[in-house]
């Protein structure tokens, strides 16, 4: 009979089965207590960084220059080609009311004419004649209805229209180029929160790894997580391409080559305008309000210097002559004085064409009062219009931000949960979902509200550098 006995040779059971010494299962459990222990330990850590992620989103991450809204006011004004046409337009107008252009400056004249006269035909020899004529004229207009007042003031108005013309356009390029800019302000919020949705759903694959690791998880769970942060990585590079497209349309906007540039991380908006204070502002300033008022006033100064051409009209007129004859048969001989004398216009019929030009005068008038009202009206209501929509997008905004913050602490919840294995990583993915869509709602309520305060702004005439 063969004896057991511990450590006896003739044993079968290894003499390590029964010692007291730490066996290999011991090592792997240790070793993987261990891993689980600096698995949570990194999930602590990459947890805090996900509550810090909003805090740090707000520093900035990039050396490029800084593209301020002032620097974009002072490059359109400067450099755009639709408000350089403008004032362009503005200085010709300029140039045409002068005193010369309405008829008040007297006009001047020099003419000289030298001739040469055939041979004489009763003369047996070949001979030629030269006369010389030269005078100077002034003709000054005494008298003509004081027709030239009305136009004076009519070219005046037609001025003050094109630089109010002038200022309109340059509001509306700038405001156009200022929402360019807050769009662009959007966008890269809207970059930071998918940057942070990446980071919430690289955070997840980590957890459902560990859980994996000690069966707690199963591989579908693992691969889930995987193509959720796929999807949001892939997300977040066609958000990287919409924004490179917005800052390049800003630069070809700006005429700035390159988007190598970045703009304010955050839009702020005025949230005390006043209804009745824009309206005051608008009516008394408005460029659209006073380039109407400056048209109708030229249309009534064009009907009124018409009306003045019925009176009869006086001119004064000057001059000097001088005559010289040269012939060989005779002594040379100069003739030639001063003149002087009025000349009195008085236009008995001209086929009607006075009538004509008074009665589309008047209906021009007309015309130019109603565009005044229709400008008035137009005015009022869109500053009430955009208004509401200002309100309302604030109102918008305000909610967002508390949708956010309760978002917010859903997903700090619900990442704890999951870390846990109490909830799934379906639960954790609609969390996540609702964070992503509240703070980019956020975003689009504070462009909207930003929007319209630019053009509450505009039309108020508030925009452009006083």
């Amino acid at each position: 009979m063969t004896s057991i006995g511990v450590g006896s040779p003739g044993s079968r059971t290894p003499a390590s089965t029964f010692s007291c010494q730490p066996s290999e299962g011991d090592h792997l459990a240790r070793r993987g207590a261990k891993r689980r222990q600096a698995r949570l330990s990194l999930t602590t850590l990459l947890f805090l960084l996900f509550l810090a992620a909003p805090a740090l989103a707000q520093v900035p991450q990039d050396t490029l220059p800084l593209l301020t809204p002032d620097e974009v006011a002072a490059r359109v004004l400067a450099q755009n080609p639709t408000v350089l046409v403008a004032r362009l337009e503005r200085a010709i107008a300029e140039r045409d009311a002068t005193l010369g252009n309405a008829g008040f400056l007297p006009t001047l004249s020099l003419d000289a004419t030298q001739r040469r006269v055939p041979t004489r035909p009763d003369l047996s020899f070949r001979t030629d004649n030269y006369l010389l004529d030269a005078s100077a004229n002034a003709r000054v207009t005494v008298f003509e209805g004081l027709a030239r007042f009305a136009r004076y003031r009519g070219l005046q108005a037609q001025a003050r229209a094109r630089a109010f013309d002038a200022e309109a356009t340059a509001e509306r390029v700038l405001a156009d180029a200022l929402v360019t800019y807050y769009d662009v302000a959007r966008q890269q919020e809207q970059l930071r929160v998918l940057r942070e949705a990446v980071a919430l759903s690289d955070e997840r694959l980590r957890i459902a790894d560990g859980r994996r690791t000690v069966g707690a998880a199963s591989e579908l769970e693992v691969r889930r997580a995987l193509v959720d942060l796929n999807a949001d990585r892939a997300a977040l590079l066609r958000q990287e391409n919409v924004l490179t497209q917005s800052k390049a349309f800003l630069a070809q906007l700006l005429d700035r080559p390159g988007a190598a540039f970045r703009v304010a991380d955050s839009i702020a908006v005025d949230r005390a305008l006043a209804l009745a204070a824009l309206e005051d502002a608008a009516l008394a300033s408005s460029p659209d309000l006073r380039a109407a008022e400056a048209s109708v006033e030229a249309s009534e100064e064009t009907r009124t210097a018409v009306r003045r051409e019925l009176w009869p009209r006086l001119d004064l007129t000057a001059g000097y002559a001088l005559s010289d004859v040269t012939d060989p048969l005779l002594p040379p001989a100069q003739a030639g004085g001063f003149s002087y004398g009025f000349t009195a216009t008085f236009d008995l019929f001209d086929a009607n064409d006075r009538r004509r030009r008074l009665g589309n005068a008047d209906l021009r008038t007309q015309q130019q009062e109603a565009l005044l009202g229709q400008a008035r009206t137009a005015l009022l209501t869109s500053l009430a219009s955009t208004h509401t929509v200002y309100r309302r997008s604030l109102a918008l905004v305000a909610l967002e931000e508390e949708n956010v913050e309760a978002a917010r602490q859903n997903v700090t919840v619900a990442l704890e949960r999951f870390r846990l294995g109490v909830s799934t990583s379906l639960e954790l993915r609609e969390v996540q979902r609702a964070l992503t869509d509240t703070q980019s709602r956020r975003a689009a309520a504070r462009f909207e509200a930003k929007q319209a305060e630019i053009e509450l702004r505009t039309l108020s005439s508030g925009l452009l550098p006083r």
